[in-house]
C-alpha cells in the first residue's frame, strides 16, 4: 500500500512537485495508452498528482476521474481540472466495472512489493472487461526509501511475475523510456499496459 510518509511528503512538498514535473512532455506515452481507448472513454487517473494528464485527457474529450492519495494534490488537481477529485488510496478503491482504461502514472510505484498483486488485482476489478491499466515504474529491482518516499522499482520479468500470480489479466506490452524531465535524464522507466482479459 501507499506508506502514510510518502503521502506525508506529497502533501507538504505539493507546489515543488508540481513544478518538477508540469512541463514533463508525456505525448508518446499517451499515444500509446489511447490506442486502446474509444472516443469518450471514461478513465481513471489513478494517482493523479497536479491533474497534468487529467486534464490532457479532458481536453481530448475523455471522461476523467481524478483520484489521489495527497489532500494537496486533490486541491491543486481541482484548480487545474475544474472538477471534483477522489481522495483514496488504492487499498480502498471500490469499483466494480467502472472504467474504460485506469491511468497510472508513476503512482504504483509507491505501492510495496508485496501488495502489488492486490492493488493490481483492485485495478483490475474497476476494468471493464477487454480494457486496460497503463502504470509505470521505475526501472530497477529494488524496494528502497529516496529522502522521504518509497519506491517499488521494477522490471519487465519482476512484473510478469507478479502478474502470474493471479488469472484475469495479461501484459500486452511494455516497453523502456529515458526520464522526459531533463535533470533526471539518466533514469529509465518500464511502461506497461495490463489488460483485463474477456471472460469467456
Amino acid at each position: 500500500m501507499e506508506d502514510s510518509k510518502t503521502i506525508t511528503y506529497y502533501n507538504e512538498h505539493a507546489e515543488e512537485f508540481i513544478e518538477n514535473t508540469w512541463k514533463a512532455d508525456m505525448s508518446e506515452v499517451y499515444g500509446r495508452f489511447l490506442k486502446y481507448m474509444e472516443p469518450g472513454a471514461h478513465i481513471l487517473d489513478a494517482g493523479c498528482g497536479s491533474g497534468r494528464d487529467s486534464y490532457w485527457f479532458m481536453q481530448k474529450g475523455y471522461q476523467v476521474t481524478a483520484a489521489d492519495a495527497s489532500e494537496s494534490m486533490c486541491k491543486a488537481a481541482e484548480r487545474l481540472t475544474g472538477q471534483k477529485v477522489v481522495q483514496f488510496r488504492f487499498e480502498d478503491m471500490d469499483y466494480q466495472e467502472a472504467f474504460d482504461g485506469i491511468w497510472a502514472c508513476a503512482s504504483l510505484l509507491h505501492v510495496k512489493r508485496d501488495k502489488l498483486p492486490e492493488i493490481i488485482g483492485k485495478m483490475m476489478t474497476a476494468l471493464r472487461e477487454g480494457c486496460v491499466l497503463y502504470a509505470s515504474w521505475k526501472y530497477g529491482i529494488s524496494e528502497r526509501w529516496s529522502g522521504d518516499r518509497y519506491f517499488c522499482d521494477l522490471t519487465q520479468e519482476e512484473l510478469s511475475q507478479i502478474l502470474s500470480e493471479q488469472g484475469g489479466y495479461i501484459l500486452e506490452e511494455w516497453w523502456i523510456t529515458k526520464d522526459v524531465r531533463v535533470e533526471h535524464k539518466s533514469e529509465r522507466w518500464l511502461n506497461a499496459i495490463i489488460k483485463k482479459v474477456i471472460e469467456k
